[in-house]
């Protein structure tokens, strides 16, 4: 049976945690350029994982191989993956611009364009002007969205 949700924060926390354990697979596979498919067990994940939707099947080829999945579409990588980035954030109570640090941005980043976008969606504004500016080098002084605020 399917169920949509409105809001992010409508997500019962069981399935959240779910999707953030995916997330935090599809965080380490994009951060390593690795957009190939895996076998659930070598990537810590459970049958679970399949029943969120964000995984397709695909069947074994050999009999030393096991089950392989992958992410439905990059983008759901991608978001999955901000999800968890901006998650590990919030629980660390580091700053952007460590995130920023360990993965790269600009042209020797560009994989990742994708998964900026959804973390600055996802973050608060203040720390989205930050990262604003740390990707294109604004500076400082100026601000680099205009405050959106009602």
């Amino acid at each position: 049976k399917r169920v949509k949700f409105k809001q992010l924060e409508d997500v019962p926390i069981e399935l959240l945690e779910k999707a953030l354990e995916v997330g935090k697979v599809a965080f380490e596979r994009l951060k390593r350029k690795d957009l190939s498919y895996f076998e659930l067990s070598t990537e810590g994940l459970s049958e679970e994982a399949v029943k969120l939707g964000f995984l397709d099947h695909v069947q074994a080829t050999s009999a030393q191989q096991g089950d392989q999945y992958g992410f439905r579409h990059l983008t759901v990588q991608e978001y999955l993956a901000a999800l968890y980035a901006c998650k590990r954030l919030l629980k660390s109570g580091s700053d952007i611009v460590g995130l920023v640090e360990e993965l790269g941005c600009g042209r020797e980043a560009g994989h990742l364009n994708t998964f900026w976008v959804f973390v600055s969606g996802l973050i608060d504004s203040s720390l989205r002007d930050c990262l604003f500016r740390k990707v294109v080098g604004a500076p400082e002084e100026k601000p680099a969205f205009p405050d959106m605020s009602p």
